[in-house]
């Protein structure tokens, strides 16, 4: 279950990166570095990237919890 938290959690970084990448790093507390790779790589191997990364960019800190959360609230609210 936390794996797929993780890989959803990237997923959903990866797509606003997509948007705004300066914006998404500083959303997710991420260097920008890490979101041009994210942006770099296939949708296949986000999951080989975020396990390539130092150990203190697998943990996902509360801040980013909450600015994710947020985000998938309000996706779900548009599909509504």
């Amino acid at each position: 279950c936390e794996r797929e938290f993780n890989l959803h959690y990237w997923h959903t970084m990866r797509a606003q990166a997509e948007q705004d990448p300066i914006e998404a790093a500083m959303q997710f507390s991420v260097p920008r570095e890490i979101m041009w790779q994210l942006l770099d790589v296939s949708i296949d191997e986000i999951e080989t990237l975020v396990l390539s990364l130092r150990p203190e960019h697998h943990v996902v800190d509360v801040h980013s919890l909450e600015a994710i959360s947020m985000l998938i609230e309000a996706d779900a609210s548009e599909h509504e």
